[in-house]
């Protein structure tokens, strides 16, 4: 399946680059799943080619250990300048292109970066949203919406991550 690439301002690409490399760093925090099994969660965010690649590592564990969500990311640009998360996950059958959606911004409040792997209203394939809400201290919220086939689009799971050194 083809995601749908939703046109975007360059200026807004290149705010979400800038935002997510100013967050490059390791984060720890704790959050719910899609079955409200809270668990702990990691994140690191590695510049592995400077303006070119991020990569991303995330994993969430649940209380007694067993591992509920595991991730490799790459954050960077297609080759057709479009910002792009590639996804590899055990929750996904294989690599996922998640294209930059939109930023979100409330005043006084996280700057969310989006990303989209499908359409929200398109019941008939898996379609997700993964978000990243960057506070002002550049604490993270790592934030996941999903909707299988012929099931609902809805916020699933999440967490709230601090930076640790």
């Amino acid at each position: 399946m083809k995601s749908a690439v939703v046109p975007t301002t360059q200026s807004e690409s290149e705010q979400a680059w800038a935002l997510l490399s100013n967050c490059v760093g390791n984060y720890f925090g704790t959050g719910i799943n899609h079955e409200k099994q809270k668990y702990e969660s990691s994140c690191r965010l590695t510049m592995e080619v400077p303006q070119k690649l991020i990569s991303i590592r995330a994993e969430a564990k649940g209380i007694k250990g067993e591992i509920f969500h595991e991730e490799v990311s790459w954050l960077g640009r297609d080759h057709l300048g479009s910002l792009t998360l590639y996804v590899v996950s055990n929750n996904h059958k294989g690599i996922t292109a998640h294209y930059f959606h939109r930023l979100e911004a409330v005043k006084d409040g996280p700057k969310k970066v989006i990303f989209r792997f499908g359409e929200p209203d398109d019941k008939l394939n898996f379609r997700e949203e993964i978000t990243f809400a960057i506070h002002r201290n550049y604490n993270i919220e790592h934030i996941y919406a999903w909707g299988l086939p012929g099931g609902n689009f809805q916020t699933r799971s999440g967490s709230t991550m601090k930076k640790i050194i």
